[in-house]
């Protein structure tokens, strides 16, 4: 099994799996099928977990569930991180807030936008020697794009690939518009 962590953060540390799934109550729940729909949903190659996630219903329900009353959540969502010292408000995957003219600055990007995460990777990198050269060699970390930057995690990327063949047969291809660099803030040589 590969965990949740994606090919950038796999870079820095091992598998990160989900131990529990808790759904509200008032709603159709079957443990039955979510094991099945989960974890065995191909035969041909069953997720092999040392310790699958435990399913549970809580008793409560989720009081902006969609009901007759409810039909449309709402197109904000606000996104808490420990990155932020605020909550960020994002409507429509936009910073809320933002005029249109900085809307489309990548510095007025959301803090869980591919822009800003890996632009914390890289300060990560720049931070650690070691880390770096591990993962780059003596390649300049500004020279490097998001998407060649995900591909230098292989076993991810193998992993992915048997995930998608056994699972995900009919799983799209997007083009790959994701060959942008991030400038950093590079301390000057003295």
């Amino acid at each position: 099994h590969m965990g949740v962590q994606g090919a950038l953060l796999d870079l820095l540390c091992g598998p990160i799996f989900i131990s529990h799934f808790i759904f509200g109550a008032g709603v159709p729940y079957s443990e039955e099928s979510l094991k099945r729909a989960m974890l065995e949903r191909s035969t041909d190659c069953p997720v092999m977990c040392s310790n699958p996630p435990q399913f549970y219903q809580s008793t409560l329900t989720f009081p902006y569930k969609k009901s007759e009353s409810n039909l449309r959540p709402a197109a904000g969502s606000v996104i808490w991180s420990k990155v932020n010292e605020t909550p960020e408000v994002a409507v429509q995957g936009r910073k809320l807030g933002l005029t249109k003219k900085k809307a489309g600055l990548r510095a007025h990007s959301l803090s869980v936008s591919k822009y800003k995460l890996y632009e914390r990777l890289l300060n990560i990198l720049l931070s650690n020697t070691e880390l770096r050269l591990n993962i780059l060699g003596d390649v300049c970390l500004e020279n490097v794009p998001y998407n060649q930057m995900k591909m230098k995690s292989k076993k991810y990327y193998e992993k992915w690939m048997k995930v998608k063949e056994n699972f995900f047969k009919a799983w799209t291809v997007k083009p790959d518009i994701w060959d942008f660099c991030v400038k950093l803030d590079m301390p000057k040589p003295s």
